[in-house]
């Protein structure tokens, strides 16, 4: 009797299924008989990939010990693995986002962020700021003119900080798609969100609590101008972020070493305070005017030059200009 197509299909289908957990072990020998000249096997499939790497073949790659390799892959992690299918048929992609900068993992790179605004925009026409927060009180505040600049403080924070592992903010049309979520995708970082109603639910609403709290006292008692609370602002982070907490969790360490795990200096914040008179050397006068000129101390120019280098508020002309301290 003639065996039918569908009972040759439904045998080849048990035979492979019955062999699906052996990784390329399937006994072929079995479906040959159900195949006539009219079936080939054109193509073959599997979910198995090389997305990770045994301790054995660690061992033998880096010529360590198998124990040394075994505690190797429990305090690392791997999230470059590039799958391939032979034969290569195009170039692998290079771009791997997720390991070009500083991962924050743990507890504590769990991060919040808020929106707060203010009344007088800035010199600059900042009118609002974007602050991150995580629980150990690691605060960074980024200006904006306008929200959706948020996802560009999002990438600043990436650049000047690291990569949270995780990050929690409110229900924002902005913080929830577009460029921002988009962001998040690229560099696999979780979002979660508040429940409506419910700022106690985020940390930053406390952060941009206390923040305002210390801008508020510093500038009243240095008589600042309202349109410097960006700079007065960053200034109070900086304070915050490398100031012994009475936080448990620090252990008696600052914020900055907690998050980052460096020790960090403050020898580019002890020599002013805030809105201090300097003098300072200004390149662009010319003659016969005097290049030492007097102005006001705006807190540490991170992003240029060497390290010691200011922000300075010129007296006479009210420009902002940057020396090296």
């Amino acid at each position: 009797m003639e065996t039918r197509p569908d009972d040759r299909d439904r045998r080849i289908h048990q035979v492979v299924l019955q062999n699906k957990n052996s990784n390329y072990d399937v006994d072929f020998s079995q479906i040959s008989p159900a195949l006539d000249d009219n079936y080939f096997i054109a193509a073959t499939n599997t979910s198995n990939r090389m997305a990770t790497i045994t301790a054995e073949s660690l061992a033998n790659k880096w010529c360590i010990g198998i124990e040394t390799a075994k505690k190797t892959l429990r305090c690392t992690t791997q999230k470059g693995i590039r799958n391939t299918l032979h034969p290569l048929e195009r170039r692998f992609r290079t771009k791997q986002a997720q390991l070009r900068y500083n991962q924050l993992s743990g507890r504590h790179g769990r991060f919040y962020t808020d929106t707060f605004f203010a009344s007088v925009p800035t010199l600059n026409g900042a009118s609002m700021a974007q602050l991150y927060i995580n629980d150990l009180s690691f605060t960074k505040v980024y200006t904006m003119k306008q929200k959706s600049e948020v996802a560009d403080t999002l990438s600043k924070f990436i650049h000047d900080v690291g990569i949270p592992h995780a990050l929690q903010s409110d229900d924002a049309p902005e913080l929830m798609q577009g460029r921002f979520r988009q962001l998040c995708k690229e560099y696999h970082i979780s979002t979660t969100y508040t429940e409506p109603y419910s700022p106690w639910q985020n940390r930053a609403e406390g952060g941009i609590r206390e923040i305002k709290r210390l801008v508020h006292r510093k500038m009243a008692a240095k008589r600042v101008p309202q349109k410097l609370w960006d700079f007065c602002t960053k200034w109070a982070c900086e304070i915050k972020n490398k100031s012994a907490g009475n936080i448990y969790a620090l252990e008696e360490r600052t914020p900055y070493e907690a998050t980052l795990g460096n020790t960090p200096d403050i020898s580019s914040l002890i020599p002013f305070d805030f809105y201090d008179y300097v003098w300072y050397h200004d390149e662009v006068s010319s003659f016969p005017e005097s290049k030492l000129k007097l102005g006001r101390w705006l807190g540490e120019a991170a992003d240029f030059g060497q390290a010691m280098c200011y922000w300075i508020l010129s007296e006479n002309v009210k420009r902002i200009v940057q020396c090296i301290g």
